[in-house]
């Protein structure tokens, strides 16, 4: 990628053509390849060329110096342009997560001004900001028209980065010009989940979008909102509160992800005064692009279609987006989800469309008679499913099934569906792992393999008149709906977690990760809303409350859900009843997550009734129980800082960094989490 500070040819260039956007060069035409008797429409791809070192643009190939590979297949380039084209930018300031709201507020003004006065008056900018939906605070406009947005009230929830880049691509779908950017300015929306840019598109138009991002990676305080929200060890505590910085934050894998499929440029930037900076290089990335067309030999089959150019002069380095969706320019279809090849592929082949994983499969005879094709479909899949039982790896199980249609799979599942628990258990087990790891990149795949998993559990005995069925069937619904409530998808939790009360009423892990539903919502609600509902919040709450003691009830010894009331009690002023649950847990729990949390929201507690000496024994006994757990040695240094004990609160930073642990379950607490607990017992339960 071409950094921030790393283009300083790019001026030399930019200067000697007075500031123009486009090369010298004239138009490079190349004869067709010969016509099929139905051509498909050419594809037209955006590529940027630099040398080696990525600091300086290549301006001067020509079309036999560059290499087009689509599924694996040569392809004939019909057209090279280095003309300029006008272009549609949508800028997505996404500010969630954040405490810096005015420093976040001054980028996004540096950026849309740079822009508007970068980009050609002919182009067009439009910006939006997510907040309880998409909200469009610029609509598509021309640039030299362009003077402020007004980005007010946009301290957002937590948007995933699927919902996101859909939100900007609805925008594009009404821009006047076919070349269209998304530019993500972002303090990291993504974490680690890996968007793939080619499961979002649904028509041509939309798969030809190129995206840019610039993360905002700037200092943050350690004060962080209402209660106790101590900032990850990757992020930068300001100076003037703590003279050693934590370390530096990491780029966020989502957006690099998102932008090497879109085939822009990630960069990052620590305040407004860099900003003109990266949107100069972005606009030049746009002035120093070639437009490769080509017209494909593969059918509109409306599949996405991957496509590899490559710039054979020594040392040129292409950069470009991932493909195209193969359907007509005015056609809407559905993608079907395609996962990158497994390591050590060499990507010369095609890149299939898979339902489960990226690995090769065995091929199977093509669907002529559906009751021909049952015995064998079943059989495969029935061994897959032992494979999976027996090694609990479902990607060696997925080498059976991985390159199944949809259809094909469905079909032989209806046909392996039996009562008999051993097989049900572990093919449920079995479509619950794939959710597990394809959610992060397809919630509706996740959501698929979730519907075959409750297909197959139908099977069994009522849980009402089976014991072994009841239980499995709670732990099943509790983390099949806790994997979207770590996506932040509450809709698609809600969704399947209501079917579950209704398979398995009252059961306590079905309660439970209901609690955690409106306890997020409500912990959202309090740290994102400006003009906070107090009324609302109590509401979320108290239902967190009927729905962690129905857990209780149903499993007095369910010391997680004992935390979580615990914790919902105090924030309802509960006081009394929360502190004797909670002291009871930090006393007795054998986990030391639960003793963890638990003290935790007690010294919380304590200092906000003003009870500042409790608080501080709480926080500084934590080491003991859970070490380096960095959100309690951030909260003791806050206690201390409020107390106006900075010195206390710079000598306990100091003591500690470098020394965090990876684990700290405040932020599955905070942010929701898959059911690790219930995911194991039920790999337990098929290893028996």
């Amino acid at each position: 990628m071409v950094g921030p500070r790393a283009v300083r040819y790019l001026w030399i260039a930019l200067a000697a053509t007075g500031g123009a956007v486009g090369f010298a060069q004239a138009p490079i035409v190349v004869p067709p390849a010969p016509a099929t008797s139905t051509p498909a429409p050419p594809v037209t791809l955006g590529v940027a060329v630099t040398n080696a070192g990525q600091d300086r643009y290549l301006d001067d190939l020509t079309a036999a110096e560059f290499r087009v590979v689509e599924d694996g297949r040569p392809q004939a380039i019909t057209r090279l342009r280095t003309v300029r084209r006008p272009v549609s930018v949508c800028v997505v300031f996404d500010a969630s997560m954040s405490d810096d709201q005015p420093a976040k507020r001054r980028i996004a003004d540096a950026t849309i001004r740079a822009l508007s006065q970068a980009l050609e008056p002919r182009d067009e900018i439009a910006a939006l900001v997510m907040l309880t939906a998409a909200d469009v605070r610029l609509p598509l406009t021309p640039a030299g028209d362009v003077t402020t947005v007004d980005w007010t009230a946009v301290r957002q929830r937590p948007w995933s980065l699927d919902y996101t880049m859909l939100a900007a691509l609805d925008v594009l779908d009404r821009a006047r010009h076919p070349r269209r950017v998304v530019l993500l300015v972002s303090d990291g929306i993504g974490g680690d989940r890996q968007v793939l840019l080619s499961n979002l598109v649904t028509t041509r138009f939309r798969s030809e979008t190129t995206v840019h991002a610039i993360e905002m990676a700037i200092g943050m305080p350690p004060d962080y909102g209402r209660g106790y929200m101590p900032v990850r060890d990757r992020r930068i505590v300001k100076p003037q509160l703590f003279d050693s910085p934590v370390r530096a934050r990491e780029p966020d894998p989502a957006l690099e992800r998102v932008v090497v499929e879109g085939g822009g440029l990630f960069q990052r930037i620590g305040d407004a005064s860099e900003a003109a900076e990266a949107v100069t290089h972005l606009v030049t990335d746009l002035a120093f692009e070639y437009t490769v067309e080509y017209t494909p030999t593969s059918p509109e089959d409306g599949r996405f279609h991957r496509v590899t150019v490559e710039a054979t002069r020594s040392g040129a380095r292409a950069r470009h987006r991932a493909g195209y969706l193969a359907s007509s320019p005015d056609v809407r279809t559905t993608t079907t989800v395609e996962l990158p090849p497994a390591d050590g592929a060499t990507g010369d082949a095609p890149a299939a469309p898979v339902v489960i994983g990226p690995t090769a499969a065995p091929a199977l005879v093509p669907r002529a008679s559906p009751s021909d094709q049952l015995p064998a479909l079943r059989a495969t899949y029935e061994a897959a499913v032992e494979s999976f039982r027996t090694t609990l790896a479902f990607r060696g199980a997925d080498t059976l099934v991985g390159r199944w249609s949809r259809e094909m799979l469905e079909d032989a599942v209806t046909a392996a569906q039996r009562n008999e628990p051993a097989f049900a258990f572990a093919a449920a087990t079995f479509h619950l792992e794939v959710a597990l790891d394809v959610a992060p990149r397809s919630a509706d795949n996740a959501m698929y393999h979730l519907r075959l998993g409750e297909r197959l559990l139908a099977a069994l005995p009522p849980a009402v008149k089976d014991e072994g069925v009841r239980e499995f069937l709670d732990r099943w619904y509790g983390t099949a709906s806790s994997i979207f409530l770590a996506q932040s998808d509450g809709p698609r939790a809600k969704e399947i977690l209501d079917r579950g009360k209704r398979q398995v009423p009252n059961a306590s892990r079905v309660r439970f990760v209901a609690g955690r539903i409106e306890e997020v919502a409500g912990l959202s609600l309090e740290v994102y809303d400006a003009r906070l509902d107090h009324g609302r919040l109590r509401a979320r709450l108290a239902s967190a409350e009927r729905e962690y003691r129905a857990a209780v009830a149903d499993d007095p010894g369910y010391v997680r859900a004992q935390v979580h009331l615990g914790r919902v009690l105090l924030a309802l002023d509960r006081r009394e009843e929360g502190r004797r649950l909670l002291e009871s847990v930090a006393a007795e729990a054998r986990s030391t997550g639960d003793r963890y949390l638990a003290t935790l929201f007690l010294a919380a507690d304590y200092e906000r009734a003003g009870d500042v000496e409790p608080a501080r024994a709480l926080l500084e006994g934590l080491e003991a129980i859970a070490p380096n757990r960095q959100t309690s040695w951030l909260a003791l240094a806050q206690l201390e800082q409020r107390a106006g004990r900075l010195e206390r609160a710079r000598e306990v930073v100091a003591s500690h960094l470098g020394s965090a642990s990876d684990a700290d379950e405040w932020w599955t607490y905070r942010s929701g989490g898959v059911q690790t607990e219930d995911l194991e017992w039920l790999r337990e339960r098929l290893s028996r």
